[in-house]
């Protein structure tokens, strides 16, 4: 591998909401990590903070000021990314968000500063086909994932034959919820020994049907607790229903994953990137059909052996081809890519495409031991 020139990468963040966390927080701990990028993030737009990079990464920012600040750090030989992480074209009659994106100019900024970018990053190719009408330069970012980050030992059970059925969601995501209402109203009927373990939002009209004693529900954490909060629900079944509509798909398998690092088996809604999960890693079915979430969630309660199967296979596929000290590397290669063709300098390669591994294996401090 030719010699590591480190880029320093500066994210300027719109918020510390899942995406921040997820796309920015998280890979930032693991560039460090592995030694391959020196990186750090901002919230507030500083042009004189932003100086020292050699990347800057911009998410959810489209004030007026952040294409002049974009357009300096350019002409000082500094290219800058654009993150999108979200179909706001397209957004469900019930998303609170609509309120944001409707106002007057705010999407016809979004796309101003997506096209002044020297590259836009986004997760889907949805979102990549969709990015590309403002900007011919688009990386698709993979999901990933610490397998270490649910390492926790379950606090127990009262009742040791409970069925956990969890879910969790924001009022963004209310028409989704209303989709799995009438089954989950037949189950807890059917059967005693499941509990529904809900986060982040409360559907009033679904909980005013079921019945005291038979659900949780908790708040969402600040996002650097989330993991350990979600891990320590302790659910048996995950669910993941999606009206089939442009917002939803546009999403990744974020929700699939989440419960599948947990070996919670899924019934997930086939729309979108959920189409392309294998057949024995998830339920997939038409989420416009009760009976549908009514059988195949009885069929998880019911079939103890399977349930655990899918589980550990749902966990054994995530961590195949998500996993972040593996693909690290290969999100890490974009920003070389990036700046080499911006500053029209020599390609640094650290991710190996052709063998799909990683030429970098070791870290700094793993080098410095073997030399010891």
């Amino acid at each position: 591998m030719n010699e590591l020139k480190k880029l320093k990468v500066i994210f300027v963040c719109g918020d510390q909401s899942g995406p921040h966390y997820h796309d920015i927080f998280i890979p930032t701990l693991f560039f460090k990590k592995y030694d391959i990028l020196d990186c750090e993030s901002q919230h507030a737009l500083d042009y004189h903070q932003l100086l020292p990079a050699d990347i800057v990464h911009f998410q959810r920012q489209y004030a007026p000021e952040s294409f002049i600040i974009m357009r300096q750090l350019q002409n000082m030989g500094k290219p800058c990314l654009f993150l999108c992480d979200d179909n706001v074209w397209e957004l469900p009659p019930h998303n609170p968000a609509r309120g944001t994106y409707e106002q007057a100019d705010i999407i016809n900024r979004y796309q101003i500063i997506m096209g002044i970018a020297n590259a836009v990053t986004t997760s889907t190719p949805w979102l990549v086909n969709k990015c590309k009408e403002f900007n011919n330069i688009v990386y698709q970012f993979r999901n990933l994932i610490d397998p270490k980050v649910y390492d926790f030992v379950s606090p127990g059970r009262d009742d040791p034959n409970e069925i956990r059925i969890g879910w969790t969601g924001t009022p963004h995501h209310h028409d989704d919820a209303e989709l799995f209402d009438e089954a989950l109203y037949k189950i807890i009927n059917k059967y005693q020994k499941v509990k529904l373990v809900f986060m982040g939002y409360h559907p009033p009209t679904l909980f005013q049907r079921y019945g005291q004693g038979r659900y949780e529900f908790y708040h969402f954490v600040p996002v650097d607790a989330f993991y350990p909060c979600f891990a320590s629900l302790d659910i048996d079944i995950g669910l993941v229903p999606l009206i089939d509509h442009p917002f939803n798909i546009a999403k990744t398998i974020r929700k699939f994953q989440e419960f599948s690092q947990l070996k919670a088996p899924c019934v997930v809604s086939n729309i979108g990137e959920y189409k392309k999960l294998p057949q024995d890693v998830a339920v997939k079915i038409n989420p416009y059909k009760p009976k549908e979430w009514f059988d195949s969630i009885s069929y998880l309660i019911e079939e103890e052996q399977e349930r655990k199967a899918m589980g550990q296979r749902a966990l054994d596929y995530v961590v195949e081809n998500h996993d972040i000290n593996k693909y690290i590397y290969e999100r890490a290669q974009v920003y070389y890519d990036v700046y080499a063709a911006f500053t029209k300098t020599e390609r640094i390669i650290v991710w190996d495409e052709t063998q799909n591994v990683n030429e970098n294996k070791k870290t700094q401090s793993e080098e410095k031991n073997d030399l010891n």
